[in-house]
């Protein structure tokens, strides 16, 4: 736990508010309809599987199945319970609508609002008509929002399905408070989330064969918050035969934040994983505050009686899960660093400005941006014995405003020391290919009117990959190329665990030294960067020793 109750709860939110940029990418292009031919419907999808027939939507160039139940109900008695499969189903199932979103309340990085805890469902897109035994490769999405936001069906997979012959299937699992809660005597607290992961990949196993894909070929992948989740599963023993390879954009999993680097005024956060004290010990606090003593025998049974609306406003304070159980053993950060994660291939990376979105929500979007007289102030809250080093390695005199100065130091010291370090970890595991997204010139994460320049900031690629509703606002040719070339290389590695393929700029894989391949427009966008010399790896590494 940290210094208090009141700090943890503010820091717990921030963190979920944080975590939360993966939705904010899309939501630019919420209000654009799809206007490609290809994405208008064209007649019914049927087809057979272990399950039951089921109906989807046949478009011109791939087929969609939405809102297929892979487990049951979440609610009442099964909240806070391993999640329960779902079975047979009677006549023609009907996948043309997404299911619900889990329980959330509406937020400006992701406008879903939900009261449903029955929200255990997934999304297939198959390119062309989908037909068994296919033996195509599969990508499973972890979509972002902070572990308390997000749906799978925001993200329209449809563009790297249709122009690379691959299966995406997203879906919806527990949330923030229903994901992650834990307290004494509760079964597998602080793991809910996961299990039902778990079980979304175990469904993929059982039945992807019937939508033309391959179960022996699965890719995970995810942005964010969803990459946090797929880090857990890299480390945890029940993912075992689950997967194949993994896609890791934008983790947090090797991240600590000093203090003030989350947001203003919060404490230093030294991991992103709780053990078991630490999640009990927010139990502590929490339950109090829902009239809920944890002393009562029967304080959970009290719990689930509670109508969600009583449990969301809570749900930010549980955006990071627990270990020391069954689902994960030890702590992610240690299994990494040890080289004892999965055994398999991994392509990952960040954004070249991470820290420009989460800097900018809470700053200039917030109407309050950082001023030259408070920044040597915030550097002195984070470095309070480097303030000199610092402030000599980034002078306000190399960026254009404060808040960029500001935003730089978070980039470096949070988001590229946690990469190199996740980097390294997974190098010792089993192959590894690391990208950095370094379009400078991205459309902004989200709409806004503010005068501030993003850059590469946090979560600005997923645009490139997925539609939510229509295309990214704004892209130049340049940047339509540079799109279809990620989702060529992504599918590339689904398909034969290597980027590599066809006419694409060669990407070596990572070796455990500075160079990475930079994902950028333009002729010479595409190469090899030195990541560490870049992000002053060197200087931080000495800073935080």
């Amino acid at each position: 736990m940290h210094s208090s109750p009141a700090f943890s709860r503010r820091a717990f939110a921030g963190a979920s508010i944080a975590l939360g940029m993966g939705d904010v990418a899309v939501s630019q292009s919420l209000a654009t309809p799809l206007s490609s031919p290809a994405a208008t419907p064209v007649g019914e999808a049927l087809l057979g599987t272990p399950l039951g027939d089921i109906r989807g939507i046949q478009y011109k160039d791939h087929a969609s199945f939405q809102g297929i139940r892979y487990g049951e109900t979440t609610a009442g008695e099964r909240r806070w319970t391993p999640p329960v499969a779902s079975g047979y189903w009677d006549g023609v199932y009907d996948a043309t609508v997404p299911g619900p979103a889990a329980p959330q309340a509406a937020e400006a990085f992701a406008a879903v609002d939900s009261l449903n805890e029955d929200c255990l469902f997934l999304n297939i897109t198959v390119p062309g008509t989908a037909e068994p035994g296919g033996g195509k490769p599969v990508l499973v999405w972890f979509h972002g929002g902070g572990g308390t936001n997000g749906s799978g069906d925001l993200f329209n997979p449809r563009r790297m399905v249709a122009d690379n012959d691959v299966i995406i299937v997203t879906f919806n699992w527990r949330l923030g408070i229903f994901g992650a809660f834990g307290m004494p005597g509760l079964e597998d607290s602080g793991t809910f989330g996961l299990q039902d992961c778990l079980l979304a990949l175990s469904w993929v196993q059982e039945n992807i064969e019937a939508f033309g894909g391959d179960k022996g070929n699965v890719t995970i992948f995810g942005e964010s918050y969803g990459a946090l989740v797929i880090s857990a599963l890299l480390t945890s023993p029940q993912s075992h035969g689950l997967y194949h390879k993994a896609i890791v954009q934008s983790t947090l999993a090797m991240q600590s934040y000093p203090a003030g680097t989350l947001m203003p005024g919060t404490e230093a956060i030294p991991s992103m994983w709780l053990s078991a004290e630490e999640l009990y010990g927010l139990a502590a606090f929490v339950l109090p505050e829902l009239d809920v003593n944890p002393e009562d025998e029967g304080a959970i049974d009290t719990l689930r009686s509670l109508p969600v609306e009583q449990l969301l406003p809570f749900s930010a304070v549980y955006s990071r899960y627990s270990y020391g159980n069954d689902v994960l053993p030890e702590d992610p950060t240690t299994v990494i660093a040890s080289g004892r994660a999965a055994n398999v291939p991994v392509l990952t990376g960040s954004t070249r400005d991470e820290g420009r979105t989460m800097v900018a929500v809470f700053t200039v979007v917030a109407g309050e941006p950082v001023t030259e007289e408070q920044y040597p102030d915030l550097v002195a809250t984070a470095f309070p014995e480097s303030l000199d080093a610092v402030l000599e390695e980034y002078p306000l005199s190399a960026a254009n405003n404060a808040t960029e100065a500001w935003s730089d130091i978070v980039t470096d010291c949070v988001w590229a020391i946690g990469q190199m370090a996740f980097n390294i970890g997974i190098d010792q595991s089993g192959p590894v290919w690391v990208y950095e997204f370094a379009d400078r010139d991205a459309p902004p994460p989200f709409d806004t009117d503010v005068d501030f320049n993003f850059a590469a900031g946090h979560a600005v690629e997923v645009p490139y990959q997925f539609e939510v509703a229509g295309p990214p606002v704004g892209l130049t040719e340049e940047q339509w190329k540079l799109a279809r070339t990620m989702n060529a290389y992504w599918a590339n590695f689904a398909r034969s665990a290597d980027p590599n393929g066809g006419n694409l700029p060669e990407w070596s894989a990572f070796d455990g030294g500075d160079l990475v391949q930079q994902l950028a427009p333009g002729t010479d966008g595409i190469t090899a960067v030195n990541f560490a010399e870049r992000h002053r790896l060197e200087f931080w590494e000495r800073i935080l020793d």
